[in-house]
């Protein structure tokens, strides 16, 4: 595997929620890349999912335990003026998209041109979409 060199001034922000998102951080402290930021959805959501997975906490257990190491926020919507504003103050320069429930439209897409990487857990296009572990059982 070809190595890359990451420049000195990267900043990264984390964005999504759950297991996947917790040990992707871990793999970016691992490997002694720059301190990442965590941006996931609203608490609100995260507790209404809880509540519909009947109470299993484990499934936010872990991002809620990243506020002790880094930075994790919160947003309504990654795509607002706010949110670019906020991604600007922190100098973020790359973007790592995992189990996010944000689409990203083409304000941020442009704003981080070849600089956001998706990582999903299933073949996209044809296992898009939140359900892909469903899908795969089923």
């Amino acid at each position: 595997m070809k190595k890359i060199k990451i420049p000195v001034d990267s900043r990264f922000a984390l964005v999504g929620h759950g297991y996947h998102l917790f040990h992707l951080y871990n793999e970016f402290v691992k490997n002694k890349l720059p301190n990442s930021i965590i941006i996931t959805h609203e608490k609100k959501f995260h507790l209404r999912d809880i509540r519909e997975l009947g109470g299993d906490k484990n499934l936010y257990r872990d991002i809620f335990k990243l506020i002790k190491k880094t930075r994790v926020i919160c947003l309504k919507d990654i795509n607002s003026k706010s949110s670019l504003k906020l991604l600007k103050s922190f100098k973020i320069s790359h973007l790592f998209s995992c189990s996010s429930r944000f689409i990203f439209k083409k304000s941020i897409i442009d704003k981080f041109k070849d600089k956001i990487f998706n990582i999903h857990p299933t073949h996209l296009p044809n296992e898009r979409g939140a359900g892909a572990f469903t899908f795969r059982i089923l």
